[in-house]
């Protein structure tokens, strides 16, 4: 609360903070002491949104923190950006100031999947018959992989026949 006056609110005309969650974030929660949180409708674009709510009067000075968590989607890439929005209780808002009633946060979203490999025989290796590999490849994430190259080095006596391509999930 940036003054001059204390923010007043009460049940019916609370202090309210409204989070756009990120396109791309799921699973969000937000709590702060005294703060009252939920999900509530979207925002016009279809991204979520937290309303937290004090019904208690705010005096001159910082706010007890919002702290809002969610999960970054894994296969989310470039930015993503936050936006946060305040309205007060009972306490008219200057006029003078209306961009202290908004904020904004962006942040790059960095990439990280460690893809594992592993190799099996499916069958007895005879000479002179065709023998069978088979490559597992699992992401065990967090983020999605993409791009992924497997290259395998045949032992000698053993001529490149075929791929046979199978994808689980």
């Amino acid at each position: 609360n940036l003054g001059p006056s204390d923010s007043n609110a009460t049940d019916e005309a609370p202090i309210t903070v409204i989070d756009t969650i990120p396109a791309g974030v799921s699973d969000v929660t937000a709590s702060g002491d005294g703060w009252v949180c939920e999900s509530t409708d979207p925002a016009t674009d279809g991204r979520d949104q937290i309303a937290c709510v004090r019904s208690e009067t705010l005096a001159v000075g910082e706010a007890p923190l919002i702290t809002v968590t969610g999960t970054v989607d894994s296969g989310v890439r470039g930015t993503i950006s936050n936006e946060v929005v305040v309205a007060p209780g009972l306490t008219d808002q200057p006029e003078d100031n209306p961009a202290t009633d908004e904020a904004s946060v962006s942040a790059p979203v960095t990439e990280s999947a460690d893809v594992a490999i592993s190799k099996s025989i499916l069958e007895t290796v005879v000479a002179g018959a065709t023998g069978t590999y088979r490559f597992q490849i699992v992401n065990l994430g967090p983020s999605d992989a993409r791009d992924i190259v497997v290259r395998d080095t045949l032992p000698a006596g053993l001529t490149f026949a075929d791929v046979a391509e199978t994808t689980q999930n």
